[in-house]
């Protein structure tokens, strides 16, 4: 037996999940107060950061953003052993109200404040010969919008490097200047190509 798999959940978490592994996921989103230091606009972006040890690449300092992540509460896994967390910032929470206006930890209403687990990579037997498992709480900073922000594409590549036993997994080396400078001329073209 053995085997990996990367779990990622939103709404819907696995029942083996809580029974197997001894994971529970928090009502709510997480929100950072951290992602205004990182010219975000929105406080659902979970400032994840330092990434593990075990999915950390050479290169790979930084953070990665995760937005609009679930939280997870991890518990003893029984055969499973927990060799890496993703959490967010110390100023963020799960927020389980609305995102609008001023929002603000309210503990009577099950939010956690952080550091909020977002992610655990768990594995069984000598080396995970048993098998692998990353429980990530959330999809978004996978989607084409979200991968090339901060170190997420180096998480995703940490993560496949580690759930395959992979070392030798090529990395493509990510442009960090992403920023697109238009001239008046080339908005006027796309303008007039639109129409």
């Amino acid at each position: 037996r053995g085997g990996a798999l990367m779990w990622l959940f939103d709404d819907v978490f696995p029942a083996w999940a809580v029974t197997e592994l001894g994971l529970t996921p928090l009502p709510g989103i997480v929100v950072d107060a951290a992602a205004a230091d990182h010219a975000l606009e929105q406080p659902e972006n979970a400032i994840v950061g330092p990434l593990p040890d075990v999915v950390r690449l050479d290169s790979a300092d930084g953070h990665a953003v995760l937005h609009r992540a679930r939280g997870i509460d991890a518990q003893d896994g029984g055969d499973w052993t927990t060799v890496g967390q993703l959490r967010s910032s110390p100023r963020s929470w799960n927020e389980t109200g609305e995102l609008r206006g001023t929002v603000s930890r309210d503990p009577a209403r099950g939010e956690h404040a952080g550091p909020v687990t977002v992610g655990v990579l768990l594995q069984r037997g000598e080396g995970g010969s048993g098998g692998r498992i990353a429980m990530i709480g959330g999809h978004h900073w996978l989607t084409n919008a979200q991968v090339g922000q901060a170190a997420n594409l180096a998480l995703a590549t940490g993560l496949v490097r580690w759930l395959t036993d992979n070392r030798e997994l090529v990395t493509a080396a990510v442009n960090d200047r992403l920023d697109v400078r238009w001239s008046a001329q080339t908005a006027g073209t796309l303008a007039a190509l639109s129409m």
